[in-house]
């Protein structure tokens, strides 16, 4: 199981378990290089829609924000 695919099942086991639905929306992961730096984001919504930047603590991880970005991003 790679990185990717093992924090989208955590993703997806919090959903459930929280009591969320299944059929929610779940973001494309997306990359881009800064000089020697390789930054992960997480892409939600319509790509035509105002931008929005949700930043997490360093011991934590994009998927803190899955409940708030997934309710913007239906709006």
């Amino acid at each position: 199981m790679t990185y990717q695919s093992n924090h989208q099942m955590s993703a997806k086991s919090a959903l459930v378990q929280s009591g969320g639905e299944m059929n929610v929306p779940f973001p494309k992961d997306r990359h881009f290089n800064s000089e020697d730096l390789k930054i992960h984001y997480l892409e939600w919504g319509d790509y035509s829609n105002p931008p929005m930047i949700l930043l997490h603590h360093i011991s934590s991880q994009a998927h803190v924000w899955d409940n708030f970005a997934r309710n913007m991003s239906q709006e």
